[in-house]
């Protein structure tokens, strides 16, 4: 029989953790007690007080007087593993299915209300729906699905043969894993991740977080996309996906994809401060940088392939090559690169207001052969030198540190 598991926590910095597994984390608080499940024997029942015992023991009545209150903590554990019904309202501060249980937690319809829970036994394994904080955690089967716009204020980690986030609120550090064959394409309404987030697809099936082309999906902490498994994990297909932090990809053994459709609304990059964007090799369909801070590229070279549009802070090459055939490259605002980097076929289009940073610090480069004519140039580069590649015309130049040969081309100001 299905299961039904009505969560309604005290604390809401609670983790889920579920057998596949979800894990919910904990917050410190003091507890009058320890409570382990020893009962079935007389009856099943958690009203019932010596069906529980202070310390972990075989299935037997015990000579306890009390049943645990809001301020224990409550574990089913591999010495004793008779089922359990709850048999009314059950209220405790942790609630621990502990490894190594196996027996079934019956809920029926009533609450159980927890500031934290981990589910690491055998039990509430076919549970439909989990009542969490006023949104959703559903597992059917094989499929685990966050919706209802379900707001999570602790850890959540989830490792699933299918994971479906279509709407919710992740406030602490989330974790989920694919691991099945099936493949699974989510569509999300809004979904958005407040502190640092993995997602990982370790299965044999592709993994595709936002097959709709009306969700919304926002990283404001540091995210990485890691595949490990044989089928592609699409991280941005059709809907708006927004990071303000740090962007990792590790590819390690299948691809990321960051868009396939013409429809795809691409990667925004809003950080007010400093963000990094390491794409793992990974080809990109549509970068947008509108934060006031600096993106700046790491670890691997970077390719566009349809559209680059630097509108507000500085993109930062950082020394990585970017390519972007076939695709249109716009700067609106500081583009800054050493000048060492091979920078495509298709040249920046460098608006009115725009500025171009060389940052070399060392040794001779040409300049890029780009029409500089609405753009400030700026050296800044103490200990490089940089030679103009023909005589060129800028909006405005700005020797701040470094060397501008200007001996065989010289440059104009347009003013």
């Amino acid at each position: 029989m299905n299961k039904v598991l009505k969560f309604n926590p005290i604390n809401a910095a609670a983790v889920l953790f579920f057998s596949g597994f979800l894990f919910l984390g904990f917050t410190a608080s003091a507890h009058a007690a320890t409570y382990y499940w020893v009962g079935g024997t007389t009856n099943s029942n958690t009203s019932n007080p010596a069906n529980w015992n202070t310390a972990a023991g075989a299935c037997a009545d015990s000579a306890n007087a009390n049943v645990p209150t809001a301020a224990d903590d409550i574990h089913f554990d591999s010495s004793c593993t008779n089922s359990v019904t709850v048999d009314s309202a059950l209220s405790v501060n942790n609630f621990y299915l502990d490894a190594g249980y196996s027996g079934t937690v019956a809920q029926g319809e009533n609450n159980i209300s927890t500031s934290g829970f981990s589910i690491a036994g055998g039990g509430f394994i076919t549970w439909t729906t989990v009542k969490f904080n006023g949104g959703v955690v559903s597992a059917y089967g094989t499929t685990l699905t966050f919706s209802s716009a379900a707001t999570f204020n602790g850890s959540v980690s989830a490792t699933y043969p299918s994971i479906f986030v279509i709407s919710a609120i992740f406030n602490g550090t989330t974790s989920f894993t694919k691991t099945g064959a099936l493949n699974d394409k989510v569509v999300g309404t809004a979904v958005t991740f407040n502190s640092t987030t993995s997602i990982t697809n370790s299965g044999t099936g592709y993994m595709a977080l936002d097959y709709g082309s009306s969700g919304v999906y926002t990283y404001n902490g540091n995210v990485t996309f890691t595949n490990n498994g044989s089928a592609t994990l699409y991280a941005a297909i059709n809907g708006t996906n927004n990071f303000s932090g740090n962007v990792t990809v590790v590819p390690t053994s299948g691809t990321v994809d960051f868009g396939i459709n013409s429809g795809g609304h691409g990667l925004n990059f809003k950080a007010a401060g400093a963000q990094t964007f390491d794409s793992g090799g990974a080809a990109v369909y549509k970068i947008i940088h509108s934060g006031t801070g600096i993106l700046q590229l790491t670890g691997h070279n970077l390719t566009v392939n349809t559209s680059l549009d630097n509108s507000a802070g500085t993109l930062d090459l950082n020394g990585f090559n970017l390519t972007t055939t076939g695709a249109t490259f716009t700067n609106e605002a500081i583009l800054k690169l050493t000048g060492d980097e091979t920078v495509g076929t298709v040249a920046p289009t460098l608006n009115n207001g725009s500025t171009v940073i060389y940052s070399a610090t060392s040794g001779s480069r040409i300049l890029k052969s780009w029409t500089y004519t609405n753009a400030t140039l700026e050296i800044n580069g103490a200990g490089g030198t940089f030679t103009l590649p023909a005589n060129i015309t800028v909006k405005a130049i700005n020797i701040v540190a470094g060397t501008l040969d200007a001996s065989t081309n010289s440059y104009n100001i347009n003013d």
